[in-house]
C-alpha cells in the first residue's frame, strides 16, 4: 500500500484491512497459507480501528491456518489467543477441544 500513497494513515489503515482478508481468503480455502500467515501476524501486530475485525477472529484464522499447515501445537497457541482475547468466542473454543 506504501507504494501507493505514501505514509497516509488511510493507506496504513486498508493495509490492515486488508491483511486481515488475505489471511481470512487463505484459511477458508486453504492454499497460500504462508502468505496468509504473515498477513495475518501483520494484521495482530498493526495498529487498528474499533470496526476493525476482533483480534480474537483473527488469531482464530491464525490458528485455522497453522492447523492446516500441519502446525498442530502453533494452531492451539493462536486458538488460546483467541480465547484470551474473547474468552466466549465458541469457533476457538470448539477448535481447542478437536485438537
Amino acid at each position: 500500500a506504501s507504494r501507493w500513497c505514501g505514509s497516509s494513515s488511510s493507506c496504513r489503515w486498508a493495509a490492515t484491512a486488508l491483511g486481515f482478508a488475505i489471511g481470512r481468503v487463505a484459511a477458508a480455502i486453504g492454499e497460500r497459507l504462508d502468505e496468509g500467515e504473515r498477513a495475518l501476524r501483520g494484521y495482530l501486530a498493526s495498529a487498528r480501528r474499533p470496526s476493525d475485525p476482533p483480534v480474537s477472529v483473527a488469531q482464530f484464522r491464525l490458528g485455522q491456518l497453522l492447523e492446516r499447515s500441519g502446525r498442530p501445537a502453533d494452531a492451539r497457541v493462536a486458538y488460546g489467543a483467541a480465547l484470551r482475547a474473547d474468552p466466549q468466542y465458541a469457533p476457538a473454543r470448539q477448535a481447542l477441544a478437536r485438537l
